[in-house]
């Protein structure tokens, strides 16, 4: 419908002023520093405006940091997906620990200006909920009422070794870091499917 299409281009347009407005203040200010009135004057709208769409700052980081994962988890389900529609899960982790250690912060700006510890507590539940969410890891089937929990279990490991990796300021090779990591998860991984299959839990639903 003409009034809906309408509708969805203003929309569009206010959530592109915010973000863009949000950018220039985190580059001149800092995280810390951004407040909703400066940013809805930045933009040109009114803090309702805002309002409507994020409850406040760190609601906008913490959908930025959503989006982000969205769009990694699509990379990574589409990339590591083989040749029967199977996900491999070694390709997944391996190609996610690479994306989170050595570029995720090159695309998603706003990770420069949050703190190590405020980041990964907003990572996680970020990366296991999509993760989750559109089963990344083919793990639904092999884990049943569990799957959920294991999930965010690998998430936090790989980000706990992120976490670890930026802290101590390591000149330990990137690369080889992500391999050791996905190496590590995926096996982790094939070691819990494994004893799910033999305690009789795959395919079962939560109640």
């Amino acid at each position: 419908m003409p009034g809906s299409s309408r509708s969805d281009r203003r929309r569009r347009k206010v959530d592109e002023a915010i973000r863009t407005a949000f950018g220039e203040l985190l580059a001149e200010k800092g995280l810390k520093n951004v407040t909703v009135k400066e940013l809805a004057e930045r933009a040109d709208i009114d803090r309702k405006t805002f309002y409507l769409r994020y409850s406040s700052i760190d609601g906008l980081v913490d959908s930025l940091l959503r989006e982000e994962m969205r769009r990694l988890a699509e990379v990574l389900t589409t990339a590591a997906a083989d040749e029967d529609g199977s996900v491999n899960v070694p390709v997944v982790f391996r190609e996610l620990s690479a994306e989170l250690i050595a570029t995720f912060d090159q695309r998603a700006a706003v990770v420069q200006h949050v703190d190590t510890d405020a980041l990964i507590s907003r990572l996680r539940p970020a990366m296991a909920d999509v993760l989750a969410e559109r089963d990344a890891l083919g793990l639904a089937e092999d884990l049943g009422p569990y799957f959920e929990l294991f999930v965010s279990f690998f998430c936090s490991g790989l980000l706990a070794l992120y976490h670890q990796w930026a802290d101590s300021d390591s000149e330990l090779p990137m690369e080889e870091l992500a391999t050791l990591a996905g190496s590590a998860i995926a096996g982790g991984i094939a070691a819990v499917t494994g004893m799910a299959k033999s305690l009789g839990i795959s395919g079962k639903n939560e109640a």
